[in-house]
């Protein structure tokens, strides 16, 4: 049985940091718009449900009890929904930019397929943070099945970097 393979500790190149603070910008942005649209719908939807208690003639609940529980559930919601996204994707980036440290370990090529739709090359590897990985034709036609490349991730994002 084949031991889990060491990872090797690499400072990341200033094209692979260039990389990682487009993709922080671009994941920022994702963030506040969900953000924004999020807190659209906390602000929105007791108002709704509240409105929708004075339609309601079986049971008399005060209109500003039926808010503030509304804005109680979804401040919790959004403050949850907030912290689990930015802990998820913003903040795991930002440790990689400020500690600029990527892993690089050997992984063991599986099998090889070519995809004819797109004319791609594809190596799947052991390893279990990525099945599967997209290659040049130079490489797919250098290695075999059986055969050791190394991958790249950045340690706290396990974001793709490359491999050689």
């Amino acid at each position: 049985m084949r031991s889990t393979p060491q990872a090797t500790a690499l400072p990341l190149e200033e094209d692979e940091i260039l990389f990682l603070e487009r993709r922080f910008e671009r994941v920022r942005k994702e963030y506040m718009y969900g953000m924004k649209l999020l807190m659209w719908i906390c602000v929105l939807l007791p108002v709704v449900s509240a409105l929708l208690s004075l339609l309601n003639d079986t049971v008399y609940i005060p209109l500003p009890v039926i808010y503030g529980y509304g804005q109680l559930i979804t401040a919790i919601a959004f403050i949850l929904i907030m912290g689990a996204n930015y802990y998820r994707g913003l903040y795991q980036i930002k440790k990689d930019l400020h500690h600029r440290i990527k892993l690089a370990f050997p992984v063991e090529i599986l099998r090889k397929r070519y995809v004819a739709q797109n004319n791609t090359h594809h190596f799947f590897i052991s390893g279990g943070l990525k099945y599967s990985i997209e290659v040049d034709q130079n490489y797919f036609d250098q290695y075999q099945e059986g055969d050791e490349v190394m991958i790249e991730f950045t340690r706290y994002s396990k974001i793709f970097l490359g491999y050689y």
